[in-house]
């Protein structure tokens, strides 16, 4: 690599490096790890907050978590709809929720100490985005309203959930007048 970056000229103008100096750069800047994680493509991918797994949400309709220096992996969550999205580990790396598209709209927590899932129902559509807060006591759930009026989904595709005595309860739910398909937390709260 560096005798690559001493090629590199100062001046743009006088920049005659071909499609080889690209092309060796970019074997040099290879990834140390790569595997194949899904049999369809990844929606969603998030580190655990201690580095040492990712997370996985996919088309093929799993979930899975990666030991980040093997690629080896550690647990596929296979339950619920066709097609998973908006992973996020708890702050603390323990836990892991993921949300589910398509025929349902339920955000899902797997606890690694116990090994469950726990199930929450927002009743809001297709759950596309899942983040904690700061200290895992809150999370913030965006979804896309589904069109099908049969499914008796609610249209309120914004929900805060709040962790009160070990139970989780709707903080705040309200519409927002488009599909939220990324959410973020302000981390002062």
């Amino acid at each position: 690599l560096d005798s690559l970056l001493r090629q590199y000229p100062g001046d743009p103008e006088n920049d005659f490096r071909s499609w080889e100096w690209y092309y060796l750069l970019d074997r040099e800047n290879q990834s140390l790890l790569s595997w194949q994680a899904h049999e369809s493509y990844i929606a969603s991918i998030d580190w655990s907050p201690d580095g040492k797994r990712l997370a996985t949400a996919s088309g093929d309709g799993s979930a899975a978590i990666w030991d980040a220096e093997t690629g080896g992996e550690v647990h596929r969550f296979l339950d619920g709809a066709t097609l998973k999205h908006g992973v996020n580990w708890h702050p603390e790396s323990q836990r892991l929720a993921y949300g589910s598209v398509a025929n349902e709209s339920v955000v899902r927590i797997w606890d690694e100490e116990s090994g469950t899932v726990e199930i929450l129902d927002a009743n809001t559509g297709s759950v596309w985005s899942v983040i904690w807060n700061h200290d895992g006591s809150r999370m913030a759930v965006g979804a896309i309203p589904e069109q099908d009026l049969s499914l008796n989904r609610d249209d309120r595709n914004f929900v805060i959930w709040n962790r009160v005595d070990g139970q989780w309860r709707i903080h705040a739910r309200t519409h927002v007048p488009s599909n939220i398909t990324s959410t973020v937390w302000n981390f002062d709260d």
